[in-house]
């Protein structure tokens, strides 16, 4: 297992799964609701102030079930996407996106316990500043993002 470091966010939205699924069932929609990346020539542009370049090709990853999503974004960094649409008793879609940044770079593994902090509040930054546009595109109300975050050393 490489070095890794995994951010993890959940929060809920007052509309079903299957209208939510088309705004996070693939990275290259994510843009209309998430102002950190923009959609490029089939290629995604995180605009992000990472210490890489943020040009990533998206492909597929396993194949997930209804409402899961596995992709990877495949640039300097390969960076695994996965996303889960859950029904909550109240009849909420709970959200639920796993992105897992790969340190493959040598000197990314020699700086990630410096870089995790950093990277994982300008991520949760974004989310935090998506979550409401998301809810605005589905007209309905959606709850703030709960995080985790992670490092996994090789």
């Amino acid at each position: 297992m490489n070095a890794s470091f995994v951010m993890t966010s959940r929060w809920w939205v007052d509309a079903e799964p299957a209208r939510v699924w088309a705004l996070l069932g693939d990275c290259r929609s994510w843009p209309r609701w998430l102002p950190s990346m923009q959609l490029r020539h089939e290629a995604l542009a995180w605009c992000m102030p990472w210490p890489w370049a943020s040009h990533f090709n998206v492909r597929p990853g396993r194949d997930p079930g209804r409402h899961q999503q596995d992709q990877w974004l495949s640039g300097p960094v390969r960076v695994r996407c996965q996303g889960l649409i859950d029904l909550e008793p109240d009849e909420r879609a709970a959200v639920t996106l796993r992105l897992q940044l790969c340190l493959d770079r040598p000197w990314l593994r020699h700086t990630a316990p410096c870089l995790l902090p950093w990277v994982a509040r300008r991520h949760f930054t974004a989310i935090e500043s998506g979550v409401p546009r998301l809810a605005e595109l589905l007209g309905c109300r959606a709850g703030p993002p709960s995080k985790w975050v992670g490092y996994t050393p090789r």
